[in-house]
């Protein structure tokens, strides 16, 4: 696993004090603490609602509320040879990534009611589509340098 976001920082601001002064890592750091929170207050609230309004999916997802996601990492670094999505090339080693909001609402992996809140979408039977969802689920930016506070939340809050 790679450097969590501080350690980038401090490496920035170690590497080029005048370009990068220790200011630069207190605003990056409450911007990302103030974005994490943000995004949990939002998404919980939204979340529990979504349930309320919908009682066929609240019982469906009464055990999984307790289970702990599968984390996938928004950010890929492009292998040996590079590769070319829609027409543009990206080198080797360039870090790419992907909107989450874009990727879940995409009609090819989750069908045409992808901007419907159906969690009983992942209870499909067959396993290529479920494979295809899984692949495509990224929560909360898990994993990644510049993750969410909210995972850390919901650990400390079990």
């Amino acid at each position: 696993m790679g450097q969590d976001f501080l350690s980038k920082a401090l490496g920035l601001h170690q590497a080029n004090p005048d370009k990068f002064p220790e200011a630069a890592i207190h605003t990056l750091c409450l911007t990302n603490f103030g974005a994490g929170s943000d995004t949990t207050c939002i998404s919980v609230p939204s979340f529990s609602f979504s349930l309320r309004t919908r009682r066929a999916s609240s019982s469906l997802c009464q055990g999984e509320s307790e289970a702990t996601p599968t984390g996938l990492p928004l950010a890929r670094v492009v292998p040996y040879g590079g590769v070319t999505v829609s027409g543009t090339f990206f080198p080797e080693g360039t870090v790419v990534g992907v909107n989450s909001w874009v990727a879940h609402h995409n009609t090819d992996v989750f069908g045409p009611d992808a901007d419907e809140f159906r969690p009983e979408r992942w209870l499909t039977q067959d396993k290529e589509r479920l494979s295809m969802i899984e692949a495509y689920w990224i929560p909360a930016s898990t994993n990644t340098p510049a993750r969410s506070v909210g995972p850390s939340v919901q650990v400390v809050g079990r």
